[in-house]
């Protein structure tokens, strides 16, 4: 227990992961057509030594050569434009106080303990918020050593639309209130990752489809975090789960930007 300032209980402090790591099942892809598929397959070493198995990917190497994930088939990545949308969801209690997500991403594709690879880019999104403003720092570069850059984005499911976004190389990103973040109280919320395949390391090259020898793929560590007055209720972690709920499911499409 700790006691928050400038409240009159006592608060109970509770953290659920939602990132990558040993926890695909709670992702859903869409990608070409709208879908909902589950990143069955892990992108892992011997694709990138710096992944190590946290990365969710559409194919089994991360790859155009790769096993694609159930559901997705050759034929619907034709005329595909580079772009794939993945997300989660949490609930967060009516009465939670201070909610954030942490991220820890590590694009340093020269530290070996690295938990955030993208190729080639990616930017995350809470709920209804512009992909590429309003956070601290919206999204990262893969494969970039040289500190923070301007970039491009594309955040459509189909064409191209390419908007400015700022990518960091930081270690930690936090998403908050303070940072413009929007939580939905006593509702699911999403956290969703857009990723462009774009073959080159520009930052702002279009997305384009997979070539003989391109990868895509994401991994990061991330937690939503919040306190709980014991005055009022008590949280059970495992109800904070829902994603493979329907109602999960049929939110995303009415949720995502598109």
């Amino acid at each position: 227990m700790v006691v928050l300032s400038g409240t009159p209980a006592l608060a109970e402090y509770v953290s659920v992961y939602v990132g990558t790591v040993n926890n695909l099942a709670f992702w859903q892809v869409e990608v070409a057509a709208v879908r909902l598929l589950t990143p069955t397959y892990a992108v892992n070493a011997s694709v990138n030594p710096d992944v190590n198995d946290w990365a969710m990917s559409l194919s089994s190497d991360g790859g155009s050569g790769g096993a694609l994930i159930p559901g997705l088939y050759p034929a619907d990545l034709v005329g595909w434009n580079g772009v794939w949308f993945a997300y989660t969801t949490f609930y967060l209690p009516a009465d939670a106080l201070f909610p954030r997500i942490d991220v820890e991403p590590r694009p340093l594709h020269s530290l070996p303990d690295s938990r955030y690879a993208t190729d080639d880019r990616a930017t995350l999104q809470l709920n209804r918020m512009d992909p590429c403003a309003g956070m601290n720092g919206a999204g990262w570069m893969y494969e970039r050593d040289y500190g923070p850059i301007a970039g491009q984005m594309n955040t459509q499911m189909s064409g191209s639309d390419l908007h400015p976004c700022f990518f960091q190389n930081s270690d930690h990103m936090t998403i908050d209130s303070i940072h413009g973040a929007t939580f939905w109280f006593g509702h699911l919320n999403f956290l969703g990752l857009w990723v462009n395949n774009t073959g080159t390391f520009d930052p702002n090259a279009p997305s384009q489809p997979f070539g003989s020898t391109d990868l895509t793929y994401a991994a990061f560590d991330a937690s939503v975090s919040y306190y709980i007055d014991t005055g009022t209720s008590v949280p059970e972690p495992h109800v904070f789960w829902l994603v493979l709920t329907g109602v999960g499911l049929m939110s995303a499409r009415r949720w995502r930007h598109s």
